[in-house]
């Protein structure tokens, strides 16, 4: 058995898994060898035969119960095999018999914060802080389930302490977003704030010579982790769709981990699909180089995790566009795209990229294929207005909560339903139900419900609301397009940022200006002005997806031609 496990472990070294495989299965069915079990469960792993290494990793622990490690190993393959609950209960196990394992602790809390399980997400990454206090993976972990429970101040401290001892991409990416809810009307505070990232990336990188265009096909990349059911998707698959194959040639670099039947899709749509979720920065930078890459698109921003590889130019012109509403503070990225309501004249200066602004709208929806039929407005079933807003927690700043709270008071009898991923947790509910009771509003004109995981379920929710308001100074995009789809209308407020004008972009190209504040205090007055007119929000909720269909927002043949002549202008 010791020759085989040496020869397995040089194949596995050298990620020949099916070789490891090869070598160890004659002995492996009596082997009471844990090492090279847990290498030949691995190897079955990595080629993706998860019901194979399911019943080894089983078998591992019933021979050895007592090894926390083996819990560990169990739980990291349950979350590879999308078994997150499974994953969570060998991490606690694992946690419970080593309380420092700090890489148990780190995985535990990000997969805790994926579910919306955010107190206990917190408690893990307290716990772990008593062992290892300036683990930088902990408190990056800490400062995200802060942010996802909606205390900013407390999650942009654990931020800065975390860049501080070691800055990474992750740490500084996430301090960022975070940023954007506490200052995002004031556009000059965010670019200086992305500015900070310039240096980092220069000491990481330096930017090779592109590759010149080769004369044949316009060749475009798109590398995003969104390549399924995102809001993203959304507003890529139109473009992906459109795209006249006989000038350009499509690459997606898929970094996405948890892949759907919408992935499939844009595979199908694609010339070339590559899935780079397990490549390390630098392989992806040599295979963007060696495909010749005309044009690099940038999906994610600072919400991605491969802002590294655009620093290193692998592309003759590089583009950030859709998944973020700010600039990325790097230099190398050459174009930001934005149009004239999000980003009117003078706000190049906001931008390390030079900002071109498509005619119209920078976006182009492509309305859900599940979407429940329009439903009445719900006025005529209850007898009283119900507002609602789907939004992350993050963007419920207090501005927002105390203008909802003012409607609620001015309209009498009405409700405030608010449904998103984090509601799912005890305490973020009871926190935002004292947020409201302190402004003097009771509980049962407040309805709080977790996000739906099922579209159709999810968009179906939108019957129970008359009209919609939006979240300000972070704008809703997904959210305001999945509620006029949905026949809501949706009140917005306009800052002065690009995340703040979002909604006033939306509203403009669809001839709906007078649902769009431009204060506070307008914004307060339209809500409960229109909430008065009982028999205009019945007809809106029945003529707002045709309006919607019918639009500039939703023709992807125009959009794509006009982001064709974009790409073909800056080669």
């Amino acid at each position: 058995m010791a020759g085989d496990r040496e020869l397995a472990y040089k194949h596995f070294q050298a990620g020949a898994y099916l070789d490891c495989i090869n070598e160890l299965a004659p002995v492996m069915q009596d082997s009471v060898d844990l090492a090279a079990m847990t290498i030949y469960a691995v190897s079955l792993q990595r080629l993706w035969r998860m019901s194979e290494a399911s019943v080894v990793y089983d078998r591992i622990i019933e021979l050895e119960p007592s090894n926390f490690k083996n819990f560990y190993n169990r739980a990291v393959f349950k979350e590879a095999a999308a078994d997150p609950h499974g994953a969570i209960a060998d991490y606690r196990q694992a946690l419970s018999m080593q309380k420092d394992y700090v890489a148990c602790a780190v995985n535990l809390a990000s997969i805790l914060k994926s579910l919306a399980y955010l107190e206990e997400s917190i408690q893990v990454c307290t716990d772990a802080l008593k062992y290892h206090p300036n683990h930088p993976g902990v408190l990056v972990n800490y400062a995200n389930s802060l942010m996802s429970s909606g205390k900013i101040f407390e999650a942009l401290n654990m931020y800065r302490k975390a860049i501080t001892l070691e800055p990474s991409i992750f740490s500084i990416s996430n301090y960022l977003l975070c940023n954007l809810y506490l200052h995002g009307n004031n556009p000059s505070d965010i670019y200086k704030e992305h500015l900070r990232v310039k240096d980092f990336f220069r000491k990481h990188y330096k930017s090779p010579r592109p590759f010149p265009h080769n004369g044949e096909k316009i060749r475009v990349g798109y590398l995003s982790a969104d390549f399924k059911r995102h809001s993203v998707a959304y507003f890529l698959e139109p473009i992906i769709f459109r795209h006249d194959k006989k000038i350009f040639e499509i690459y997606c670099y898929s970094d996405t981990k948890r892949i759907d039947n919408i992935t499939a899709r844009f595979r199908s749509l694609s010339d070339k699909w590559v899935d780079i979720s397990s490549m390390n920065n630098i392989d992806i930078i040599k295979l963007i180089e060696k495909d010749s890459i005309d044009i690099l698109v940038d999906l994610g921003g600072h919400t991605g995790r491969r802002l590294d590889v655009f620093a290193a130019k692998p592309a003759r012109v590089q583009v950030t566009y859709l998944g973020y509403p700010a600039t990325t503070g790097l230099d190398s990225i050459d174009y930001r795209i934005g149009d004239a309501y999000t980003d009117p004249e003078g706000y190049e200066q906001y931008y390390t990229e030079k900002l071109y602004r498509i005619a119209d709208s920078f976006l182009c929806f492509s309305p859900p294929e599940e979407a429940p039929p329009l439903a009445p407005s719900p006025f005529r079933r209850n007898g009283y207005i119900t507002f609602g807003s789907f939004n992350a927690i993050q963007k419920i700043s207090e501005e927002t909560l105390a203008a909802w709270c003012q409607i609620l008071i001015k309209v009498p009898n009405s409700r405030l339903f608010l449904k998103n991923h984090s509601m799912a947790d005890d305490g973020v509910r009871q926190r935002l139900m004292e947020r409201f009771t302190k402004y003097g509003i009771p509980e049962h004109r407040i309805d709080l419900r977790p996000y739906q995981a099922q579209l159709a379920s999810h968009l179906a929710v939108y019957s129970e609301i008359d009209i919609a308001l939006d979240t300000f100074p972070y704008n809703g995009t997904t959210t305001t397009f999945e509620a006029l789809w949905m026949g809501v209308p949706t009140i917005t407020l306009a800052g002065r940022a690009h995340l703040s004008r979002v909604g006033l972009s939306i509203m403009n190209n669809l001839g709906l200006a007078s649902f769009v504040a431009m204060t506070s205090d307008e914004y307060v007055k339209k809500a409960v002005t229109l909430a008065s007119d009982t028999f205009l929000v019945d007809q809106l909720h029945q003529k707002l997806r045709d309006l919607l269909a019918n639009s500039i927002l939703c023709d992807s043949v125009s959009f794509t031609k006009k982001l064709e002549r974009f790409y073909r202008k800056i080669l």
